[in-house]
């Protein structure tokens, strides 16, 4: 049996005892029903689904075939460097190209695991790489917050990793850096039995899989599972067990009819043909210039966030907001309303703060955090006086322009949302009271990987009618009694939360949602928010929702928004506008999106196209990479790393062909705007000046700084002939491009 993975292939029923190993199952023909321990599921045809250890399974089936790959989970934690992981892989949960990718990766494993024999080394090769795919794919790293609790998950995970070896009391006591008698002492009161019997019982444990389930010689599986010799091995099995191992497996062993070699050219059979990799390395769209004219609609603008109204003022962040709002049109700024200023209300912070926005032509929306008022008894008087002073202000009208949310900003339960709908309808009256109904909305809530809070939720909050939502790449679960973050790789994860959320909703006969927060990242801080590829990630997001969504917010669109840690110019930090002013590859990915013409064209995952009416065309295009197991391994902690290149899957430009039908014959003049990570890019601008000693890092070099993070501006001379014109680029990796084709007059 190989050491990581074991791959076997059935076609009548399967019962699995509980063991700590995770199993993968992937369904070639028929149907088959599986039985977990939280109930019976289907699994049709290239469905597939990851058991996680410790759990019993029975599958029930009539005239299918269906594969079980067992992973080792004392192997994994050794690849992991013995982080304990749950895996989430449910194809019938998600789905998207992500699993017609793995569902390539598998048929080739299963293919190649027919011919081992003759060809171990491509077994070996595609054996890792669906490893890889699947742990950087779909594993999730559990939550350990008490510190003793972690010691001793260190000390079981590195046990289970190594127990095949000889791994005595000396070799783990100074890989814990404690003598052996410390070890020794702490591991008995810890664990109730010595380390020497802790570790027989993982042995034997692991063996009995291999005695009941293989027809390996009893030597083999002793030395394979750390045991010196083969009489030894029997002597601890006969002690714990009552029988020698040989005996047990006569008495236990049961024949499966397993599909032999001689049927693997039926399994072959049922295996997808081999599929050619697309060749993403090149684009070629065509376009009709007269095609409609549906106007563009810049959902990119309508809500912009900008933290708490009271510290708008803090920093010079009001300076960067009047800066944006020149470039660019928002329409409505999302603020919250701070619960620290219903002690002493002379609203004299939200009048400043309010003045502000409202003469920037904003529209508002106004953010009451649950968390922060439920405790709070003033709060109610203090909204309504609010309200009655910022009426006899701006006006009714104004006020009842102005949109409401109350967020739901917490890990979910029944009796936190039960107090939520108490204060929501409390909220409610004071609005209707002033004839505002209908303004208020909520929860903002991120949803889990199915929408069961949500939907929970709302059969606890019938009253909401409009929802709001946070969406981001990830989201927090449960397993068992732990805690983790199930983080989402699949970069359509926005409309896939979306379209959840949508359906969701119509169950309870709720049609209006909006996005009011988006995160891209699992962690705030990381250098590749600093990079073009937050530029080239926030285009391509902002084209894939194109027509699907109405606003996808930046969470924290402003460095200033967030505490001022460093003095360095680039910190990392999400925004997108540096604490000195700099503007980042993010900053001008929605610059691009503003110069689009007023009517929408064409578009597809890698380019947007709009018109004029006149005969010019504006566009934009991405070469988004998609990031690789280095950057989800290190993600939580904050990717801070100078080697951007090594955190994607690949770092190959790409070749961009437009063709352009039906345009008015003559010559035109194509005006390109480029930023990449070798051009442009305030990362790239401020590694070329070399200042790793930021003491001399003064006035005069933050002012190249500032005038050199901009895109670089080419122009060419093209000929449409036959009312016919071509377009051909070539994009390096994360590079991000606005075009501008003018006819020449």
């Amino acid at each position: 049996m190989d050491k990581v993975v074991k791959i076997d292939i059935y076609d009548q029923l399967l019962e699995k005892r509980p063991d700590k190993n995770f199993y993968l199952y992937y369904v070639l023909k028929g149907q088959i029903t599986m039985t977990l321990s939280q109930g019976a599921t289907v699994m049709n045809v290239r469905d597939i689904l990851v058991v996680n250890p410790n759990e019993q399974v029975a599958i029930d089936c009539a005239d299918s075939v269906y594969v079980q790959i067992s992973i080792s989970s004392n192997e994994l934690l050794r690849m992991l460097d013995y982080k304990k992981v749950v895996i989430m892989c449910n194809s019938q949960k998600e789905t998207g190209r992500l699993f017609d990718k793995f569902r390539v990766l598998l048929d080739e494993l299963i293919r190649v695991s027919l011919e081992k024999d003759y060809y171990y080394l491509h077994y070996q090769k595609e054996m890792y790489q669906f490893l890889s795919f699947l742990i950087t794919n779909f594993s999730n790293n559990l939550f350990i917050e008490d510190e003793e609790e972690a010691r001793k998950h260190s000390i079981l995970a590195y046990i289970h990793a190594n127990y095949a070896e000889d791994l005595s009391l000396q070799m783990i006591a100074e890989r814990f850096n404690v003598t052996p008698q410390y070890f020794s002492k702490y591991f008995k009161e810890t664990f109730q039995r010595t380390f020497l019997k802790f570790l027989t019982e993982i042995r034997l444990e692991q063996a009995l899989i291999e005695v009941v389930n293989t027809t390996d010689t009893m030597l083999k599986i002793a030395l394979d599972h750390g045991f010196p010799n083969q009489n030894s091995f029997s002597k601890a099995f006969k002690e714990v067990y009552g029988v020698n191992p040989t005996d047990y497996r006569r008495t236990h062993f049961e024949e499966r009819d397993i599909l032999e070699s001689i049927r693997s050219s039926e399994v072959k059979q049922l295996l997808a043909g081999k599929v050619a990799e697309p060749n993403n390395d090149r684009h070629e769209v065509t376009v009709v210039m007269d095609q409609g004219r549906e106007l563009l609609t810049p959902y990119w603008f309508n809500l912009l966030n900008l933290g708490s109204i009271s510290k708008i003022f803090d920093n010079g962040l009001n300076k960067q907001i009047h800066e944006l709002k020149k470039e660019m049109p928002f329409k409505t700024a999302r603020v919250f309303l701070d619960n620290q200023l219903t002690v002493n209300p002379t609203f004299f912070i939200e009048e400043k703060a309010l003045d502000f926005l409202v003469s920037h032509e904003f529209r508002l929306m106004l953010v009451i955090d649950y968390r922060d008022i439920a405790e709070n008894s003033r709060f109610d008087e203090y909204f309504e006086k609010f309200l009655t002073h910022f009426i006899n202000r701006y006006g009714i009208k104004s006020i009842r322009n102005t949109t409401f949310e109350l967020l739901y900003n917490t890990y979910f339960t029944r009796e936190k949302a039960k107090k939520y709908a108490a204060l929501f309808n409390k909220l409610a009256a004071i609005l209707d009271k002033l004839k505002l109904s209908g303004n208020l909305l909520g929860p903002g809530l991120q949803m889990d990987n199915e929408g069961e809070n949500l939907l929970q939720f709302l059969k606890e909050n019938q009253q909401l009618r409009r929802l709001t939502l946070t969406i981001a790449p990830y989201s927090i679960e449960k397993y068992g009694n732990k805690l983790y973050i199930n983080r989402k790789s699949d970069t359509s994860y926005i409309l896939q939360q979306y379209e959840l959320a949508k359906r969701i909703g119509r169950t309870q006969g709720i049609e209006d949602i909006m996005i009011t927060s988006w995160k891209d990242g699992l962690n705030e801080y990381s250098t590749l928010n600093d990079s073009s590829y937050r530029g080239a990630s926030i285009l391509k997001n902002m084209i894939d929702a194109y027509g699907r969504i109405e606003s996808l917010p930046i969470d924290q669109p402003f460095d200033l928004m967030l505490p001022v840690t460093s003095n360095a110019p680039l910190t990392g930090m999400p925004g997108l506008i540096t604490k000195d002013g700099v503007k980042k590859a993010s900053f001008y990915s929605l610059k691009f999106l503003n110069k689009l013409d007023r009517y929408f064209l064409y578009k597809d995952e890698t380019i947007l196209v709009s018109r004029s009416d006149d005969h010019y065309l504006q566009m934009v295009c991405h070469n988004c990479k998609r990031p690789n197991y280095k950057f989800y391994s290190h993600e939580d902690e904050g990717v801070l790393t100078d080697q951007i290149d090594e955190l994607f899957e690949d770092s190959d430009p790409k070749r961009v062909k437009v063709t352009i039908n039906r345009i008015k014959n003559g010559q035109y003049i194509l005006k390109s705007r480029e930023i990449s990570e070798g051009q442009g890019s305030c990362l790239s601008v401020f590694h070329e000046m070399g200042f790793e000693n930021l003491s001399f890092f003064g006035r005069d070099e933050l002012d190249y700084l500032l005038s050199a993070s901009k895109p670089i501006i080419r122009g060419q001379q093209l000929t449409a002939d036959n009312h016919c014109l071509e377009i051909e680029i070539e994009m390096k990796p994360n590079e991000i491009r606005h075009l501008h084709l003018v006819y020449v007059h």
